[in-house]
């Protein structure tokens, strides 16, 4: 199982948090360019159905001029007109398509208009006239026009564009055809064909975070926190955690023991044996010592043969009795061994020092390092507990 610490978690969310950011970012310019190219395509698209309606009445331009002059819903022609309109709106996608012409009160009147009406806005229903300023300016135009306009709602902006009637024979304007094509229901494909993408990124993104930065992370953080030969906790470490413990412990009332570890004679050892078979020596005592403290226990290298070790909530006679494991442990155990199973004996000194109230942790680490050279000055392989606040 994996286990995440506070300040790999912080790590993570900063780039998590910072590289979301840029996807954002990135997503917000992509999406308003592809908008942009959207546009572009409803434009010609509109424009394309708008010059096809317009082509189908001038067909039967006849037919229109007698429908215009007299209404009739229930005739052949304005009947297979609004089919042949509703087969073009639905293969294209458009909201509607109406052909308009322009009435002496420069108002505007819809003749024909797709099957699909019911779809559209009251600002666009087809009965009566539509009350548009460009629909207007749109009779005096020989090419296609677009504009657009916000309606609100669900449909949000719509864009409109139109193509002029043309009566084939004199060549007069007899009308226009508008198409009107919804650009937030086009966005709205968009918007969550982006939603699915930045989603999938994200995933894509912690998944890097697990697999690729937490070692990167978890590397960074074992090189500044441990001992690059026993892999035990570095001085700078040790430090930063004991002054939390300290802090604590002050809070609580629990009671705390520092020891103060120190392995006898060692230089020599270098001397006898070189500094290789001392390296050797000193990462089997870190691993040995280690597993003679408790699991909540902190342990580190405090010097060349130096070490340190933190019993938070730990008694008096616990903290002794891990001295005497350390102790015990060593008097069984030959480090350094060769291919001939020779190697070297190790006693060490240690000084035990409890937490005092009031005592800061600098103080702490003094009263320990005090009971160490007592215990040293007495001889090799003895434990002193300091009895007195340093």
């Amino acid at each position: 199982m994996i286990q995440i610490k506070r300040y790999q978690l912080r790590f993570i969310l900063i780039i998590v948090l910072t590289i979301a950011m840029l996807l954002m970012a990135f997503g917000f310019i992509v999406y308003n360019m592809a908008t942009v190219v959207l546009k572009e395509q409803l434009l010609s698209t509109a424009g394309s159905v708008a010059v096809s309606a317009g082509e189908l009445i001038e067909v039967e331009i006849d037919e229109y001029e007698a429908y215009a002059r007299q209404p009739d819903a229930d005739s052949s022609f304005f009947i297979g007109m609004r089919n042949a309109f509703t087969v073009i709106q639905r293969a294209s996608g458009v909201m509607q398509i109406r052909s308009l012409r322009l009435l002496e009160d420069g108002s505007t009147q819809c003749l024909l208009s797709s099957e699909d009406a019911s779809l559209v806005p009251e600002t666009y229903a087809v009965e009566g006239p539509a009350p548009d300023a460009f629909l207007v300016s749109a009779f005096a135009s020989d090419n296609l026009t677009h504009a657009e306009r916000e309606v609100g709602g669900v449909y949000g902006a719509i864009l409109t564009v139109t193509a002029p009637i043309v009566h084939p024979t004199t060549g007069a304007r007899v009308g226009i055809v508008a198409v009107d094509i919804s650009i937030q229901y086009q966005n709205q494909s968009l918007r969550f064909l982006m939603l699915a993408v930045v989603s999938v990124l994200i995933c894509v993104l912690l998944l890097i975070c697990f697999c690729y930065v937490m070692p990167i992370t978890t590397g960074t953080i074992r090189s500044v926190s441990l001992d690059g030969l026993t892999q035990a906790g570095n001085k700078r470490f040790f430090d930063t955690r004991l002054r939390r413990i300290v802090s604590m412990t002050r809070s609580s009332g629990d009671p705390l023991y520092v020891l103060r570890i120190d392995i006898d004679r060692f230089h020599s050892i270098i001397e006898q044996s070189g500094r290789s078979m001392a390296d050797r020596v000193l990462i089997e005592f870190a691993a040995l010592t280690q597993k003679q403290l408790r699991a909540g226990d902190l342990f580190a290298r405090y010097g060349d043969e130096s070490f340190i070790a933190a019993l938070p909530g730990a008694t008096q006679r616990a903290a002794l009795r891990a001295a005497a494991r350390i102790h015990d442990a060593l008097a069984e155990t030959t480090f350094g061994e060769d291919e001939n199973g020779e190697g070297v004996s190790l006693t060490v000194s240690i000084g035990v020092a409890p937490y005092w109230k009031g005592q800061r942790w600098q103080q702490l680490i003094a009263c320990a390092e005090k009971a160490l050279a007592e215990a040293k000055a007495k001889g090799d392989n003895l434990c002193v507990i300091g009895e007195e606040v340093c």
